[in-house]
């Protein structure tokens, strides 16, 4: 199956890599993780690896079945819980999220990435913790706006 470029669908190969940014997260064992955008399922596995419970909003139909089978042994044991929809809508209560007790984990296609920090520090539940690869523009940038917002 093929990136659809038109999701900004970037899949990540390297388990070692996936393996470094979980362990760089400092995410406690047996929490819940909210994984933006699992794709073919790389990082989701990672996270099941460390016993982590997983929620994960994926918008590409064509995934959804694939991870369904891919994961079905997970769901079935209430450990994989996938919504598929379009994470700039949707709502992490009705997900059965609480604030601050869940940890987000996402590999952000760079055309949602500014909207999309914006939908989670706007909304009323929110990640203890968010874990984000961003492009190196996306990250220059709000690295820049903290630098020129005023201290308070």
């Amino acid at each position: 199956m093929r990136a659809k470029k038109s999701l900004g669908q970037n899949f990540f190969k390297n388990e070692k890599l996936l393996e470094k940014i979980i362990e760089k997260s400092e995410i406690p064992e047996k929490s819940i993780v909210l994984e933006i955008g699992p794709g073919k399922g790389a990082l989701t596995k990672i996270l099941f690896k460390n016993n982590f419970k997983v929620f994960a909003v994926e918008k590409d139909k064509r995934m959804i079945s694939f991870l369904e089978e891919k994961f079905e042994k997970e769901i079935k044991d209430k450990k994989f819980f996938l919504f598929e929809d379009d994470v700039l809508k949707i709502d992490f209560e009705k997900m059965g999220l609480k604030n601050e007790k869940f940890y987000l984990v996402a590999n952000l296609p760079y055309y949602i990435s500014s909207r999309f920090l914006r939908v989670v520090f706007e909304g009323k539940i929110l990640p203890k913790k968010m874990t984000l690869v961003l492009q190196k523009e996306v990250a220059l940038r709000i690295a820049e706006k903290k630098k020129r917002s005023p201290k308070r």
